[in-house]
């Protein structure tokens, strides 16, 4: 079965393939606004919303924080988080910030698909990879230290090899409605994908249940046909050998 759902998966991935226009001065202005404010806060934080998003990650190889100020895991995990943004604080290559889900981030938040809290994120602003590894301080360092970097991107086309520009150059080409279909069309791709996970994973856990009901049922029947009566026989046979035992050492 799963053989035949990854082969399913590589011909809904093989189905997709690979500018838009400039933007107003108003919604610059107030990016860049969403983008000093967020600089400034305290502590070397830098709070990530969709309006700043852009201005901020821009360039960078990210490290972010999706968070909700009630959730237990993120309060355990602020203390190390807020060493490692001050750490990264004014970095030209590496951003280390984090976005309240149930804040002023929340719409940020819902167009990256957090699912849960805190969830860390990692690499290209544009294609965040899920940070699976050790949470405290000194993993988080390492990491950082080993993973990010700045790569290929449109504000830092001098790291881009041929292939990479010349793949920039046929999107830049594209049209407004092009581009929106080539997104459209991989994004159903990554929601094809998604939902053959959940269904495989259904399947799985299914499976689980009848395997725990097969297994509840073989438990029964086997103690159903004597086992607890023979453990029985045993002790008190055992007993009765004790005693024997101790009654023949007395006689001697």
């Amino acid at each position: 079965m799963l053989e035949a759902r990854r082969a399913k998966n590589k011909k809904v991935a093989e189905r997709a393939g690979a500018g838009a226009g400039a933007m107003r001065l108003r919604t610059f202005a107030l990016a860049a606004l969403a983008a000093l404010a967020a600089l400034a806060a305290p502590g070397g934080a830098v709070e990530l919303t969709r309006e700043n998003y852009e201005a901020l990650t821009s360039g960078k190889s990210c490290l972010i924080k999706y968070f909700a100020p009630w959730c237990g895991h993120c309060k355990a995990l602020k203390p190390a988080w807020d060493a490692l943004m001050k750490e990264y604080e004014g970095h030209a290559d590496i951003l280390v910030a984090e976005s309240d889900c149930d804040g002023a981030g929340k719409a940020l938040c819902q167009e990256m698909q957090v699912q849960g809290y805190p969830t860390l994120k990692y690499g290209d602003p544009h294609s965040l990879t899920d940070y699976q590894g050790a949470r405290d301080l000194a993993a988080l360092r390492r990491f950082a230290e080993a993973e990010l970097r700045p790569t290929c991107s449109l504000s830092r086309m001098e790291l881009c090899d041929a292939a990479q520009r010349e793949r920039i150059a046929a999107l830049q080409a594209l049209s407004a409605a092009e581009l929106d279909a080539e997104i459209a069309k991989s994004e159903q791709v990554l929601e094809e994908l998604e939902a053959n996970f959940k269904s495989d994973v259904e399947q799985l856990q299914a499976r689980y249940k009848e395997l725990q009901d097969s297994k509840r049922d073989a438990v029964a029947a086997v103690r159903a046909d004597g086992l607890g009566l023979m453990r029985a026989v045993q002790a008190a046979a055992r007993r009765a050998a004790g005693a024997a035992s101790a009654a023949s050492a007395a006689e001697l």
